[in-house]
Order: C-alpha cells, then sequence, then structure tokens
C-alpha cells in the first residue's frame, strides 16, 4: 500500500494513504478501529459502528 505505517502496541497505523479507492471494504472492530480522517478531519469511530460487522465507505 502506498502509505507511512507504523505498528504501535499491537495495532497498525497508517498514514498519508496515497492510493484512491473507489470504496473501502472491512470488518469492523470497535477495538481495533480507532478512526478515519479523510483530508484530517475526523469521518468515522469505530467504536460508532456495529462490532465484526461488514462494513462498506464510499465518499461521494
Amino acid at each position: 500500500m502506498d502509505c507511512t505505517y507504523r505498528y504501535e502496541d499491537g495495532l497498525i497505523y497508517m498514514d498519508d494513504i496515497g492510493s484512491v479507492f473507489p470504496q473501502f471494504n472491512w470488518i469492523n472492530s470497535q477495538t481495533a478501529l480507532i478512526n478515519i480522517k479523510v483530508g484530517g478531519e475526523l469521518l468515522l469511530a469505530g467504536s460508532d459502528m456495529p462490532h465484526h460487522e461488514k462494513m462498506v465507505l464510499r465518499i461521494k
């Protein structure tokens, strides 16, 4: 993946993702996903979404 990342306290943090995705798919973990930011703006917190559910993120 085209980004900077670090492994810290058992979690992987990805910053400055330079790739473009039509959508992003994942299975959410309220404990592993802290948040999703786009352009420095907070979009979602992991705790705001269902735990262990399939998720799709599309930005229009």
